[in-house]
């Protein structure tokens, strides 16, 4: 899905295959937007990042399905 469809300029991070080792690419004061399909598990994801010391983390309400509409 995500080859066809995704918000532009996202990185892929399924969690079926969830790759820590991506943190290490992020700045620590980077503005992050996590989304997932339905913003369910990019809740989890965003309150992870928080607790690790990332300070500027949103999870996108309503996941890429609500930014589609």
């Amino acid at each position: 899905m995500f080859a066809s469809e995704h918000i532009p300029g996202a990185i892929s991070n399924p969690a079926s295959s969830f790759d820590m080792s991506i943190f290490e690419n992020i700045a620590k004061d980077a503005t992050v937007v996590v989304y997932c399909v339905h913003g369910i598990a990019s809740m989890q994801v965003a309150d992870y990042m928080e607790s690790i010391g990332y300070a500027d983390v949103y999870s996108l309400a309503g996941g890429y399905k609500s930014w589609l509409k």
